[in-house]
């Protein structure tokens, strides 16, 4: 069963074609990675479901709605969230407080309320602030929760914002590039955090990523781009063995992870 579905999009910005005809079916629950070299139009599909952009042509159908009929703001009121490349977190807010901005759609008291500290207003704060530290648990930030943001290591600093992601309680979570910046440690607990994250948060995950160890390793289903265009599909091992995407994104002299990891 799909969650998603893109069916022949295509943008361009003045005579550049950054995505031509592209189309990709995302299955509910999997982590379905999307990969392919610098340029081949991957960010602008993250940037098309997010409306950031509106495409030239073609359709996002995400859960039976037409994500073209939504305004940018709506996207999150419909169970999108999302991460980006660089980091677009609040350095000199703590931990805790970064997290909770995303809460805030959920917090049902008006402002009088909220002014006067009225019985649901101070259940709403309650309830998200509990939410919060759930989620930081999870992550295994809960131990700083008060530290500043600006103060952490970039690996975490990655993981506050994929916190702050969660706690928008997604059904699908777009990440871009997520691996960017850590060592090969962090790499692979954040690929066991995202596996976990799938199995408890029953969410979705669309995967922008160049570091193949992450992708191979917890991927169910794998799409190339190449030049704007779909290139090839399939599980990790199909696609580490496919003469195409071998010669336009691995490389003559790419060896492949799982075998590596078979062999290990």
């Amino acid at each position: 069963m799909s969650i998603l579905k893109i069916d022949n999009l295509s943008k361009s910005f003045g005579g550049l074609k950054a995505v031509q005809s592209m189309s990709l079916t995302v299955g509910k629950g999997a982590i379905h990675a999307l990969i392919g070299p610098n340029g081949a139009g991957k960010t602008t599909v993250l940037n098309c479901l997010s409306r950031f952009y509106t495409p030239d042509e073609g359709r996002i159908i995400f859960d039976d709605q037409n994500l073209l009929h939504l305004k940018e703001y709506d996207v999150a009121k419909v169970g999108i969230a999302r991460t980006f490349q660089n980091l677009e977190l609040f350095r000199d807010l703590t931990v805790f407080d970064n997290v909770l901005t995303a809460r805030f759609r959920f917090m049902k008291a008006g402002i009088l309320e909220n002014m006067l500290c009225l019985p649901r207003s101070r259940r709403d704060e309650t309830r998200n602030r509990e939410r919060v530290m759930e989620i930081l648990s999870l992550v295994g930030l809960e131990k700083r929760a008060q530290v500043r943001v600006g103060g952490l290591p970039y690996g975490l600093q990655k993981i506050v914002e994929l916190a702050r992601a969660m706690a928008l309680e997604p059904k699908l979570l777009l990440l871009d590039e997520p691996a960017a910046g850590m060592n090969s440690r962090e790499v692979a607990q954040l690929g066991e955090l995202l596996v976990r994250l799938c199995e408890i948060l029953q969410a979705t995950i669309l995967l922008v990523e160049h570091n193949m160890a992450l992708v191979m390793a917890i991927s169910h289903l794998v799409t190339v781009m190449h030049s704007g265009q779909f290139l090839a599909e399939g599980t990790p091992g199909q696609i580490e063995s496919d003469p195409k995407v071998v010669e336009a994104y691995l490389g003559s002299g790419y060896k492949p992870h799982l075998a590596r990891s078979k062999n290990a």
